[in-house]
């Protein structure tokens, strides 16, 4: 999510940092022909893979955990920093030193990140665990529509040809097509399922633009996560649905939901 990125939003796998080509062994050819490795070799597919694995479950987590949705983005996060802020610390041993920018920016994807959690909890409540994920996912149309419109990066043709039939099974397992979502405030779940997808697509795109060109990982993951629960916390504390004191099953679902989702399914 937040490793080197090609110029291209969806469609850069066969470019390495700001636009390098990909060598044999899956190594980045630089300007002057030098060879760097690139995060992940060449097994893309496997690593977004078993991040899908970890974030699929997030919604079913949520449910599981039953407290208030401002309270489920807070612990989210919050039980994830120590993790985070170790592997950062790590990091930056490794390669270094960000610049101010990218700091502030990772921050400013967590504001992102909190109102798409916010709004994800309430989908969930609203329609169900398994339509909440498919509304949520909306954020692939987002992000491609601005990262086309405002940074001129022009998707493929494949996501073009596949995107009428993503959005076809979207409005199939929403239960649009039927006239009912089978939740309890479908009209409220779907308006909040739009909400989320476009406050995930800015805090994506945000991200990703504030990160490029680094090679660090952990740190803008922490950093966005940090930001997200001090926003979480400030929804919660501004709109209600926060509870800070929590039952033991509850916390135990969250930290579940903090190690699987949140850290290891992002990193």
């Amino acid at each position: 999510m937040s490793a080197p990125y090609a110029r291209t939003v969806l469609t850069g796998n066969a470019s390495g940092p700001a636009g390098e080509a990909i060598g044999p062994a899956g190594e980045a050819i630089g300007p002057a022909g030098e060879a760097r490795p690139v995060i992940g070799g060449r097994q893309p597919i496997l690593l977004a893979g078993l991040g899908a694995a970890c974030i699929s479950a997030s919604a079913v987590l949520v449910t599981l955990a039953d407290t208030g949705t401002a309270t489920v983005a807070f612990y989210r996060c919050l039980l994830a920093m120590p993790v985070l802020a170790i592997l950062a610390v790590a990091e930056r041993k490794r390669h270094g030193q960000r610049r101010l920018a990218q700091h502030l920016g990772a921050v400013l994807a967590g504001v992102f990140l909190a109102v798409d959690l916010v709004q994800w909890n309430h989908v969930i409540a609203d329609v169900g665990a398994g339509v909440a994920t498919v509304l949520g996912n909306l954020q692939v149309l987002f992000v491609a529509l601005v990262a086309w419109l405002i940074f001129g990066e022009r998707p493929h043709r494949g996501f073009l040809i596949a995107l009428p039939v993503v959005m076809a099974g979207v409005v199939g397992v929403s239960g649009l097509a039927g006239g009912s979502t089978g939740g309890t405030h479908p009209v409220s779940g779907i308006v909040f399922g739009i909400g989320t997808s476009l406050a995930y697509a800015g805090f994506l795109l945000v991200l990703r633009r504030t990160s490029s060109g680094t090679r660090h990982v952990a740190g803008p993951l922490a950093e966005a996560t940090a930001g997200a629960a001090a926003s979480s916390l400030l929804l919660g504390l501004l709109i209600g649905g926060l509870q800070l004191q929590i039952p033991w099953p509850s916390f135990w679902w969250l930290l579940l939901l903090s190690l699987t989702s949140q850290t290891i399914g992002w990193l």
